[in-house]
């Protein structure tokens, strides 16, 4: 019986650490964020109407622990211009219809900056999706905050410490403090 409960216990462990080892192998992970948008009203030399420019960008960075490869931007339609920042070896593809740019591949941690420009009354080009051989990008919201000086980011951090000390230290007490009375 001890045979058989050891090699049940053996499986079951074995299937137990691969499936976790799926979550720590490391991997691409491509998130993207709108930085802004913009748009200018550019007012004309009489009898032109004023003309609008709009602008929008796009940040697509790789948090992962490997590079990710093929990367796509697909927009609705293609922009008037666009650029990418720093510099990067791309190509477009707009033959199946939506304005595709194809990055071809992004390490770990790294980023770049897509910049459109449309020019005229309609609206900006949808942006589709974005997405890499490694699997979809994740939207993620971000917003813009103060960075405060190191020395107030430490004096926070000392008092959230003495904080957690003052708060474990009356839990210890506590639960000396019953298991005196249980006995």
């Amino acid at each position: 019986m001890n045979i058989l409960a050891a090699i049940i216990t053996s499986i079951f462990v074995g299937v137990a650490v691969g499936y976790l080892l799926q979550f720590l192998t490391p991997r691409a992970r491509i998130f993207y964020w709108h930085t802004h948008d913009f748009t200018f009203v550019v007012p004309l030399a009489p009898p032109a109407q004023p003309a609008t420019i709009r602008t929008h960008a796009l940040t697509v960075q790789n948090w992962g622990r490997t590079p990710a490869t093929d990367i796509e931007i697909a927009h609705a339609a293609a922009p008037a211009v666009f650029h990418l920042w720093p510099s990067r070896t791309y190509t477009v593809d707009n033959s199946s219809g939506p304005h595709i740019v194809r990055v071809q591949n992004l390490g770990a941690k790294e980023w770049f900056l897509i910049e459109l420009l449309t020019v005229g009354p309609g609206p900006m080009p949808a942006l589709l999706y974005v997405r890499s051989r490694e699997g979809q990008a994740q939207w993620m919201p971000v917003q813009f905050q103060r960075v405060f000086p190191k020395w107030f980011n430490y004096a926070l951090l000392l008092i959230f410490a003495a904080g957690a000390a003052f708060i474990l230290y009356w839990i210890a007490r506590s639960v000396q403090l019953i298991s005196q009375n249980v006995h």
